[in-house]
């Protein structure tokens, strides 16, 4: 039996627990199915769902199950309590006022930093919260306030913890130069991510293209047409005649020093940061 045949076979039984479940008016039958099987809480009628006992039995098997529960349930503090201890995902499907909630969010984020995206407004502002959550997930800074992302030390500790993160920080952050030379420290590559201040600064550019070679793709176009600076580049590594810029490569002379065929055409194409292609 292949995938496909084995999620169908699922979905047919789920279809079958459905309707077994859905038509139960009995409160004593409905705790019966789901002390056998927490699963069948997603089924039963609505006011089973706002049933205490029944929930509790329900979140005892899978704290996800609050999903399922009335929404008087998922802001009852003791629900959301044991669902949470469970699993953290519960968090995810808790009431509005639960979800401020600083014990429950600090347990969730504690083993699950990506729930960040459903905290509430209270918990993204939470200094102390935050920086438990994005020291195990780093990008959750893309789901806070444009403050937080631009506040020097959660941002570190977000990368830190993932350098992608740097995709979700402010501009002015990517011009700090504590932040730019630990990312470049980390990944040589990400110098096109970061502000003019890097992409312009010859030593630094020298630096990270003797470690990273392809990094020197982040460079400015006045790095890339500076004619000493690219032959110096080329002779340490010859792909690095990839990435020179257009006086450059329309240049005769330059292009035999460096052992470039005569162009044969006036159209070209160069990957440059922030665009797909450059044409010329």
């Amino acid at each position: 039996m292949n995938i496909f045949e084995k999620r169908l076979k699922w979905l047919i039984e789920q279809d079958k627990l459905k309707d077994k479940i859905e038509v139960i008016s009995d409160r004593n039958q409905v705790i019966q199915e789901v002390s056998a099987d927490y699963k069948t809480f997603q089924f039963v009628k609505d006011e089973f769902r706002d049933d205490e006992e029944i929930c509790l039995l329900a979140i005892s098997g899978h704290g996800g199950m609050i999903e399922y529960a009335s929404n008087r349930l998922k802001n009852n503090w003791k629900i959301a309590s044991i669902a949470v201890r469970k699993n953290p995902v519960a968090y995810r499907f808790l009431g509005d006022e639960q979800k401020e909630n600083e014990d429950l969010a600090t347990i969730a984020l504690t083993q699950d930093g990506s729930l960040l995206e459903f905290a509430g407004t209270s918990i993204k502002s939470n200094r102390e919260i935050l920086k438990i959550a994005l020291s195990g997930y780093g990008r959750g800074l893309k789901f806070l306030p444009a403050e937080i992302a631009c506040d020097k030390e959660l941002v570190m500790i977000a990368l830190k913890a993932d350098i992608w993160a740097l995709n979700y920080c402010c501009s002015e952050l990517k011009n700090d130069e504590e932040i730019g030379l630990f990312v470049l420290n980390v990944r040589p590559g990400f110098l096109q991510l970061l502000s003019p201040r890097f992409r312009n600064d010859r030593t630094l550019v020298m630096d990270v293209f003797q470690r990273e070679p392809k990094s020197l793709n982040g460079a400015s176009e006045e790095i890339l047409n500076d004619e000493e600076f690219m032959m110096h580049a080329i002779q340490i590594n010859p792909i690095a005649v990839s990435f020179i810029g257009d006086k450059l490569h329309y240049n005769p002379d330059f292009r035999e020093r460096v052992g470039l065929p005569p162009l044969t055409t006036g159209f070209r194409l160069r990957y440059v940061p922030g665009n797909r292609a450059k044409g010329a």
